[in-house]
């Protein structure tokens, strides 16, 4: 692979990543407004799929932020 592809890729997986990170968030396990959840029927099973959604794309996000940023290295490093 040449600089200049190594390079396009890496940014291409990193703004990908990025727009991944901007719609889904981080992964956490905390709530953000501090808010104590008391169950009072049973578990949502759709929104238990939903969190596991946004953690998978939340990570796969941070993933290709890293992979694109060490392509990016790559390319330095070819050229």
């Amino acid at each position: 692979m040449t600089a200049r592809l190594l390079a396009t890729l890496g940014l291409v997986l990193t703004i990908i990543g990025a727009l991944l990170l901007f719609k889904f968030g981080l992964p956490v396990d905390v709530d953000p407004k501090g808010a104590v959840h008391i169950i009072l029927e049973q578990p949502d099973l759709a929104e238990i799929a939903k969190a596991k959604s946004y953690l998978r794309l939340g990570r796969l996000g941070i993933s290709l932020i890293i992979i694109g940023s060490g392509l990016q290295i790559a390319a330095v490093w070819v050229a």
